[in-house]
């Protein structure tokens, strides 16, 4: 069974995504100067414009790095340590279970899907960065 790519949903996913960038963007300034209420620090003067040392597109992926470096340190790769351990479990203590054993296995596979997929947003963040805006 083929699963086909429903090309409608991906051209609408693109567009509201780049809608959200740019209405990010257009308030990185305030955005940025309330961020920093919570003990994230950008490079930025809200008050100046992006060519004197103001906020701009690289401080948004700037922001966005510390973001995602937060939610790998603090949440994706314990999550992924815990489910490895409780699918580890399962398939120990499955006792001959195949439905046990198989339940298993497929949370260890999503524990490692999900630590590709947090580590792929981790490259393809620095990339752009690094990139275009440095």
């Amino acid at each position: 069974m083929k699963r086909r790519i429903n090309l409608d949903k991906v051209i609408k996913i693109f567009l509201v995504s780049v809608f959200v960038l740019g209405l990010f963007a257009s308030v990185a300034p305030q955005a940025f100067a309330a961020v920093r209420l919570f003990g994230i620090n950008v490079d930025c003067d809200p008050s100046l414009p992006p060519a004197s040392g103001g906020c701009g597109i690289s401080t948004f992926f700037q922001f966005l790095w510390i973001i995602i470096d937060r939610l790998m340190k603090y949440i994706a790769i314990p999550v992924s340590v815990l489910m490895f351990i409780w699918g580890g479990y399962d398939m120990i203590l499955s006792g001959g279970s195949p439905g046990k054993y198989e339940g298993g296995l497929k949370k260890m596979k999503a524990a490692f899907i999900g630590l590709v997929i947090s580590l792929s947003a981790i490259v393809i963040v620095s990339f752009i960065g690094n990139f275009f805006f440095k």
